[in-house]
């Protein structure tokens, strides 16, 4: 029996090195985690293991109710450069920034601190894949996991590098969180006939709102929700540009169907049109890019 014991005792240490799910791990990525306030859009699991676990510079985070990967505060959106150095190329080993922030504003065109083999300089981000990575709930395993990714540079156009439930691999994107979130009646009484996005059917599903406590997975009509959260219909290409009437100050980009590009304008924060990308890549996938552009973004 004692021997018995003193084998389910190694086998427990083994499984806690194999999948620690909390707390920040030793060895973790530098970085602090956003501080979240849970809401009704909250999604409560255990979204990541570890560091590690995570693409590109992302963290595994506490939610308050799980955790998962998000950026830490110091860090923009976007990837430096994969280094590849040749022989005998001379490298500036000074270094002119010590992180992401040193590099100007998060807005567009936006720059990120990055190696170039003994120094940091900034350097224009490498942009992420458009969408955001489906939740997957972490599943304890004795299998080894394998990543087969590092981040979304790794994955075909239309998929993101996420966690999988045990290692980081692509996944098909979704176009935001709230796309993501399970329906919810709320505790009121009403009958109000409402769609949500299903991600595993990849379509709108009407269902019932009782009027209060729900979250933002719900829409007046089938069309608003396909709007958000479906496929962009190639139509909205032929729209011109339009800041909207606010007067905030973002920039994103548009398909200028006279020049046949995707091309940055400055969008104020409300109102406007469906041709509006957070990146070129996202307008250069929805609407094509007929002719290489040289111009600097």
């Amino acid at each position: 029996m004692k021997s018995i014991g003193l084998c389910l005792v190694a086998l427990l240490a083994f499984w806690g090195e194999l999948a620690p799910v909390s707390g920040q791990m030793p060895l973790g990525k530098p970085g602090t985690c956003p501080t979240l306030i849970q809401n009704n859009d909250t999604q409560c699991g255990q979204f990541c293991s570890w560091d590690n676990s995570c693409p590109g510079s992302e963290r595994c985070c506490q939610t308050g109710c799980g955790q998962q990967c998000m950026l830490p505060r110091e860090v923009y959106p976007g990837y430096c450069p994969r280094l590849s150095p040749q022989p005998g190329q001379a490298t500036n080993c000074s270094a002119t920034c010590n992180n992401d922030q040193d590099c100007g504003s998060v807005y567009l065109p936006r720059k990120k601190c990055c190696s170039n083999g003994c120094g940091k300089t900034c350097q224009a981000a490498e942009e992420e894949h458009p969408g955001v990575c489906p939740k997957r709930e972490l599943v304890n395993t004795f299998v080894p996991c394998n990543d087969t990714c590092r981040d979304d540079r790794d994955c075909p156009l239309t998929q993101k590098c996420c966690f999988t439930m045990c290692s980081r691999g692509c996944l098909d994107s979704v176009r935001s969180d709230r796309c993501q979130l399970p329906p919810k009646t709320g505790r009121c009484l009403a009958a109000f006939p409402r769609y949500y996005y299903n991600p595993s059917e990849k379509k709108c599903v009407l269902f019932t709102y009782g009027g209060c406590e729900g979250n933002s997975n719900n829409f007046e009509t089938k069309e608003a929700c396909e709007a958000a959260c479906g496929k962009i219909s190639p139509e909205v290409c032929k729209l011109p540009k339009d800041p909207g009437p606010c007067l905030g100050y973002s920039q994103f980009y548009y398909y200028n169907s006279a020049t046949r590009k995707c091309e940055i304008f400055v969008y104020g924060l409300c109102g406007g049109n469906g041709n509006r990308f957070r990146t070129k890549l996202e307008c250069m996938m929805v609407c094509g890019q007929r002719e290489n552009s040289t111009e600097e973004d």
